[in-house]
């Protein structure tokens, strides 16, 4: 960071400041009202709280699956058991996310690292010096395609929006195969358990497995709204769940780009056929869902 700071001018480096000060404060502010929020908690609901005491609970999930939602709803409503949200966990990815950051000094990487990697690290720490509770996992799956257009809108940053308006099967951007290898190389890596060798009712939307310490509760996006109140009910073993909507794309200042982007998009049949006929769409969807899916996206080539 010291190279990349160098390169920030002098009123850069006051803003620096001024926010590392008000960070100070605003996070002293927030510890008092954590703290008696938490105290308040356990005074009012003290049989739950014995009940939940002995959790650590991990939003784990894909990108651009309402996990901030999900984290708000269980923060709110337990607000005495450690939550985390992270995307992974698992140590080869986080050796080689610290491989690739660890020698930049460029200011974005460091950034990267501090919120991404080092979290983890904090996650992974947490859990280790408490071996004897329950690690409940909460994680979400989504229809592939939808999920990787919010992806490239959330790094419009990163992509050319033009390029990617015909997404082929050729284009190296897009990882049709994201989902199937999250579930393996990071869920499954980081709990023991493989979601995708588990048995899954796509009709009723969520489903829990356990391993050892650990949980995985399993919601469909799709889903989310209908059940999670249940679901959570039923995995937690307390009731009273509320799920607000935060983070949608449609309600950032790209909104109207992205419905564009989604009315204008292609997607070649051959692409279709890839993703639709993987084992991750296989195991969460029926038959009916996924030709719902297929001719959503065919209507669309043809209007365009």
């Amino acid at each position: 960071m010291g190279t990349a700071i160098k390169h920030i001018p002098l009123s850069g480096k006051l803003w620096m400041l001024r926010r590392r000060i008000k960070n100070k404060s605003f996070n002293l502010r927030r510890y008092i009202y954590e703290w008696c929020r938490k105290t308040l908690y356990r005074l009012q609901h003290p049989r739950e709280a014995k009940q939940t005491r002995d959790s650590i609970y991990l939003i784990y999930t894909m990108g651009k699956v309402a996990s901030m939602s999900v984290l708000d709803a269980v923060t709110g409503r337990l607000p005495h058991v450690p939550v985390f949200a992270m995307h992974y966990l698992s140590e080869a990815n986080l050796r080689r996310q610290e491989e690739q950051l660890g020698n930049s000094a460029h200011w974005d990487n460091q950034l990267y690292r501090k919120i991404h990697t080092l979290h983890a690290r904090k996650i992974r720490n947490c859990i280790a010096k408490h071996p004897q509770n329950h690690i409940r996992i909460i994680t979400l799956v989504r229809e592939p395609l939808n999920q990787i257009i919010s992806q490239i809108f959330q790094q419009l940053n990163l992509h050319d929006i033009e390029s990617l308006k015909r997404m082929t099967a050729g284009n190296r951007q897009v990882d049709y195969d994201y989902p199937a290898n999250w579930c393996c190389n990071e869920l499954a890596a980081f709990s023991g358990i493989d979601i995708l060798n588990e048995p899954f009712n796509p009709h009723k939307g969520y489903a829990i497995y356990h391993k050892d310490n650990f949980s995985v509760l399993v919601i469909r996006f799709e889903d989310i709204n209908r059940v999670f109140q249940e679901a959570m009910s039923s995995y937690s073993g307390v009731g009273r769940w509320l799920l607000r909507e935060k983070n949608k794309a449609e309600n950032k200042q790209y909104a109207n780009e992205y419905k564009a982007f989604k009315r204008e998009l292609e997607i070649e049949s051959a692409v279709l056929d890839k993703v639709y006929s993987s084992p991750f769409v296989q195991h969460f969807y029926t038959e009916e869902e996924i030709q719902r899916f297929r001719e959503k996206w065919e209507k669309l080539n043809i209007n365009t």
